[in-house]
């Protein structure tokens, strides 16, 4: 019997930067419900369009992200 792993939840609190494209790489966990940046400064604005295409979010916790002054628009009318 074939058992697939599913990332459901995702802490990257306070790490090291990182490129956009390992960002935008998150895409493509589709059953990712809690995603969580607290206290990163690696997030821009620019970054979080990456998070648009995850329809099945539920939380995503920016708390003290300086990077993403009003990146909000970029989940606009997903």
């Amino acid at each position: 019997m074939y058992t697939q792993n599913v990332v459901s939840s995702l802490q990257l609190s306070e790490t090291l930067p990182f490129s956009f494209p390992c960002v935008s790489s998150l895409q493509s966990l589709s059953n990712l419900t809690n995603l969580s940046f607290r206290r990163n400064g690696a997030i821009t604005s620019h970054g979080m369009s990456a998070f648009a295409n995850l329809f099945g979010l539920i939380k995503l916790d920016l708390e003290r992200c300086p990077g993403i002054h009003g990146g909000l628009v970029h989940l606009q009318g997903y």
